[in-house]
């Protein structure tokens, strides 16, 4: 026989017992519940943990090409349909307008130079409108916001809307935080090697993680050294045509002065903390992938919008809300855990007539431990200390279904039905209980 486990929040989150009639569970929950049960999923789903199981498969076609060229320098040939577009990434949509008509531009000029037939000659009398190069952007901003998938976006947005004019853009990845050596003059050697080999057009460079590259109050004498190589590298390629260069960085004053000066780049684009808008939007992103990893509906009285608000005390980032997804994995699979094992014991209300009307039974985790309560009475003594049972809801959803043997009381399998909103917020406040509520005055320039 199957049922439903019902509860409220309030007990979820104190310990409590939801009492009066049906099917409900009196929680008493840790930090930690010994084993964590994984949820059920086929290759590429979700795990307990909130992981991915297997080899994510690509968005499309074979990958790119790497090709190592130092350890900090990688050049990457296409196809690019493993990375994902600016229109895959959910969320600010002003920042996006400025990169997408960056990206028209470049696109227009390339096609203007390498194209054929009409389309070579409408995009050459564009061209004549936008005299100017473009030469790229600086992108900055919280870290965790997604400056650097907004990076590789441009390369797919490119790459995808030159293809069909036969036209293949090179990447050219550098990862700044990894470039510096400890022996000397090798950075510099290796720097300058690199953009040596930088003769692939159409031509997208991107740093990324530039904090790297220069500390204004201390910088190393191959921080001072390769910022006036990249300068030099700058100029020589500032009236090129077929480059276009992209910054990343947390905090723009970190950049050396004449890598930012006037004319050097077409925007300056801060990615700052999401909307609360956004961070709906990013939170309906994860939710769908978490859906058709899972296989598990969220409850539609769910409130987006209060979540949106309440992680990580308002400062949430894309990346705070991914890890508050492979949370909601994580509680879960503490949900399910609970109730397999005894932590979290299950009361069936009625289920045995006496004189008195019907009477209570406990249902017996796996494993019966000797510590468990043997009845239902024991249970609610021992588990509803400074609960009102007024309070209780009859039932309060916990979104999951038992099935147990009637004869002998022993639960036998515990499974997700759907993603309910008590259990959602108590996820929400037990992900914040990890967070460390970023100050909104961390620098990050201009």
């Amino acid at each position: 026989m199957t049922y439903e486990i019902f509860k409220k929040k309030q007990a979820l989150l104190s310990g409590g017992i939801a009492a009066e009639n049906g099917l409900f569970l009196s929680p008493l929950f840790g930090e930690a519940q010994g084993g964590v049960a994984r949820l059920a999923g086929k290759s590429g789903g979700f795990d307990g943990l909130g992981n991915t199981k297997g080899t994510p498969a690509k968005e499309g076609g074979k990958g790119a090409h790497e090709t190592q060229i130092a350890g900090f320098m990688k050049e990457v040939t296409g196809p690019f349909d493993s990375f994902k577009g600016l229109s895959d990434l959910p969320g600010y949509d002003t920042e996006k307008s400025t990169i997408s008509g960056l990206i028209g531009r470049f696109v227009t000029r390339q096609i203007a130079m390498h194209g054929k037939g009409k389309e070579k000659e409408k995009a050459e009398e564009r061209v004549k409108l936008q005299p100017a190069a473009t030469k790229g952007y600086i992108l900055y901003g919280p870290g965790g916001t997604g400056k650097s998938q907004y990076g590789r976006a441009t390369v797919r947005e490119i790459a995808t809307k030159l293809k069909p004019h036969g036209i293949s853009p090179v990447l050219f990845d550098i990862n700044v935080n990894t470039m510096f050596s400890e022996y000397q003059g090798e950075t510099q050697a290796q720097l300058t090697q690199g953009l040596d080999q930088m003769r692939a057009r159409p031509l997208i460079v991107v740093f990324d993680e530039a904090d790297g590259l220069y500390n204004p109050n201390a910088a190393s004498t191959a921080q001072i050294q390769s910022a006036n190589i990249l300068k030099q590298w700058l100029s020589e390629i500032a009236n090129d045509p077929e480059v276009m260069v992209i910054m990343i960085t947390n905090n723009v004053n970190s950049l050396p002065e004449p890598l930012k000066r006037p004319g050097r780049f077409d925007a300056v684009i801060k990615m700052d903390y999401p909307s609360n808008e956004d961070k709906v939007k990013i939170l309906h992103y994860y939710k769908h992938k978490y859906e058709m990893s899972s296989k598990i509906p969220f409850a539609s009285d769910i409130s987006w919008e209060e979540a949106a608000r309440s992680l990580n005390g308002g400062l949430a980032t894309g990346a705070t809300i991914e890890g508050f997804m492979e949370h909601l994995g994580d509680r879960l699979a503490e949900l399910m855990d609970g109730v397999q094992h005894g932590t979290l014991p299950v009361i069936l209300s009625g289920q045995k007539k006496g004189k008195k009307g019907g009477t209570d039974v406990l249902l017996k985790p796996e494993g019966n431990p000797a510590d468990f309560p043997q009845t239902a009475e024991d249970a609610r003594k021992r588990f509803q200390t400074g609960i009102d049972p007024a309070l209780g809801k009859t039932p309060a959803d916990f979104g999951l279904e038992i099935d147990y043997n009637e004869k002998t009381l022993v639960i036998e399998k515990v499974k997700v039905m759907k993603i309910t909103a008590d259990v959602f917020s108590w996820a929400v406040e037990r992900f914040n209980q990890t967070q460390p509520r970023t100050l909104k005055s961390v620098q990050t320039g201009l």
